[in-house]
């Protein structure tokens, strides 16, 4: 079987190439800035993927989430085996938001801080964190959630932009800074810079 034109396998690739690495955002407001360190683990990727919309595929439904990541990867599950879902039109624009990060935060892109007191009932998504970003070919969110156990953040979930607009009545933090660091060498990747960022100023390091 060819797996060239394969989108779940490119997003696992991608995602696979990921772990071992930390992705950390710098972020400010009324010159204050926040430090967000993302970490990618196997597990995460079945929900980010949205795997778990897949239920009339027999080939998901009962099978060990924590382990799909490797399944994907050794052909074991593929596009042809999911592409009949209900679901797989809305499920493949997850894939493709994967397969473009981090590198889509060259481009244009907004952070939104979660504000509870201001949060709409109606959102069934928990995060902390709201990336909002635009490129040619499509506008899309990425929801970071904490992860009090490992004190950093996670991708929960990943979507084309539609008619709910998630970023409503939020914080909105400016980019500073957007780096990809190799966890075992600790060679760091500048991914994005803003030109009048300093790291001198103020910074809140409880996300650390």
């Amino acid at each position: 079987m060819c797996f060239e034109n394969d989108l779940l396998l490119k997003a696992a690739q991608k995602y696979k190439s990921l772990i071992g690495t930390k992705l950390i955002i710098i972020v400010g407001r009324k010159n204050k800035q926040e430090t967000i360190i993302i970490n990618f683990k196997s597990y995460n990727f079945y929900h980010l993927a949205g795997l778990h919309k897949l239920k009339d595929i027999q080939a998901i439904k009962g099978k060990n989430t924590s382990n799909i990541l490797n399944r994907i990867l050794k052909g074991k599950l593929t596009d042809e085996m999911i592409e009949k879902s209900s679901s797989y039109n809305q499920m493949k624009e997850r894939l493709k938001i994967i397969s473009e990060f981090p590198e889509v935060l060259k481009n244009d892109k907004i952070v939104w801080k979660f504000n509870k007191v201001r949060a709409n009932g109606w959102s069934k998504i928990k995060w902390d964190y709201l990336i909002d970003y635009e490129t040619s070919k499509r506008e899309a969110y990425i929801f970071l959630r904490y992860n009090n156990d490992t004190q950093d953040y996670y991708c929960v979930s990943a979507f084309n932009k539609g008619k709910t607009n998630y970023s409503e009545m939020q914080t909105r933090m400016t980019v500073l800074k957007v780096t990809l660091i190799n966890s075992d060498s600790q060679r760091a990747k500048i991914i994005y810079q803003r030109n009048s960022f300093s790291s001198k100023a103020s910074t809140d390091n409880s996300s650390l």
